[in-house]
This record gives structure tokens, C-alpha cells and sequence, in this order.
């Protein structure tokens, strides 16, 4: 008898422990989400403020791990600025820039800008050549709202696509980028031909012009 209430107690500390566990869980997983709760209030306004946001050696390491990771499936980038070669960076002497700040346009969106995103961007704040642009990526608000990848869009660069952004970002002296055909290009990609789409909304250009930007 005594050995089968042994036996016993011992199936229920068996059950009772798995139970402990997911108790455990659940309540690390809760505190977690409590935590990022109040970093996603506390953080909610960055996505319209222009200073530089989080650790440039943490965007150079996501910058790298990118090329990496898209390259083995193929994906690759290059860069041109109007008259000039693939991969070449204008010099000081060389832009046709007069300000600390300008507008840059980028074509085209693609279905999914991975490359533009992933390998591009970046560039803009590890890159010597081009930190001095100070860019920041206007994009859609409401990828400002997705966890996590609000934060990898804010360590890189980008900021909500609205006009006090933008004036805002001038104002302290640093570039935007945006892709003008904006979703509209997006989900009208096709793989067949490099298509470009203007929008009839041109506010993004008189706000550069209002702040003397070219």
C-alpha cells in the first residue's frame, strides 16, 4: 500500500510539473508583452522625429547579414545616381546638391522593395560616402504599426511618409527618399517589364520646394 501511494504521488509531481512550466511561460511571454507595450508608447512618436534612431553598428551588422542572406537567393542591388556610373557616389565637389539636404526619388517600388530596403538603404547611414546625406526613407504609416518591423525600418532610415515628417526632416537638415508611384506601383509590378508609375499627388515636391530643397 504504502508503495502504490508512492507510485501515486509520484504521477501527480509528473502532471503537476508540466503544468508549473506553461505557467512559467505564460507569464514570462505576458511580462514580455507588457514590456514591448510600453517601448511601442514610449517609441510610437519616432516614426516622425529625424534623428538618427538606435545603433549604426547594429544597422551595418542587419546591412551585412541582408547581403548576405538575399544573395544567396539571388537577390542583388546596385545604386546610380542620375549621370553617373553603377555604384558611384558623387563626391562633395560633384553633386548637384547646394544644401546639406535634398529630395531623392526612387525607382522602381517592385512588389516587394527587399533590395531597395535591405541593401540600398542601409548604405545611406554605414556607408562614409553617403552618411553625409543624413537620408531618411518615407514609407507607408502603417508599417509603423507592425511590430518589429517598425523598429528594423526605423534603425534604417525610415519614417512615416507625411508632409510634417518631411518638413520636419528638412528642417534639421536631412535628406528624403521616397518612391513616388508609392502602392499603387507596387501592386502593379510586373516581372516582365521595369514599369514606373507618377502619381497625380505631388506634395511631396512642393513641400522640398517650400524648404528650399532640391
Amino acid at each position: 500500500m504504502p508503495l502504490l501511494l508512492r507510485q501515486f504521488s509520484r504521477g501527480i509531481a509528473a502532471r503537476e510539473e508540466p503544468q508549473d512550466e506553461y505557467r512559467l511561460r505564460r507569464y514570462v511571454l505576458r511580462r514580455l508583452l507588457v514590456l514591448y507595450a510600453a517601448w511601442f508608447v514610449l517609441t510610437m512618436r519616432d516614426k516622425s522625429r529625424a534623428h538618427q534612431w538606435g545603433s549604426t553598428t547594429v544597422a551595418r551588422v542587419l546591412g551585412a547579414t541582408a547581403r548576405v542572406v538575399l544573395g544567396a537567393f539571388g537577390v542583388r542591388s546596385c545604386m546610380r545616381f542620375d549621370g553617373l556610373p553603377e555604384n558611384t557616389y558623387p563626391t562633395v565637389s560633384e553633386r548637384l546638391v547646394t544644401s546639406d539636404a535634398a529630395l531623392f526619388t526612387i525607382f522602381p517600388h517592385g512588389a516587394y522593395p527587399l533590395s531597395m530596403l535591405a541593401l540600398c538603404v542601409p548604405a545611406f547611414r554605414t556607408d562614409p560616402a553617403l552618411s553625409t546625406f543624413r537620408l531618411r526613407l518615407a514609407g507607408a504609416s502603417v508599417l509603423y504599426s507592425v511590430p518589429v518591423v517598425r523598429e528594423l525600418l526605423l534603425l534604417l532610415g525610415g519614417r512615416e511618409a507625411s508632409e510634417p515628417t518631411m518638413r520636419r526632416c528638412f528642417a534639421e537638415g536631412c535628406s528624403v527618399a521616397l518612391c513616388p508611384g508609392g502602392i499603387y506601383e507596387q501592386v502593379h509590378t510586373d516581372h516582365t517589364q521595369e514599369q514606373v508609375f507618377v502619381q497625380k499627388r505631388l506634395g511631396f515636391i512642393r513641400c522640398a520646394m517650400a524648404a528650399g530643397k532640391p
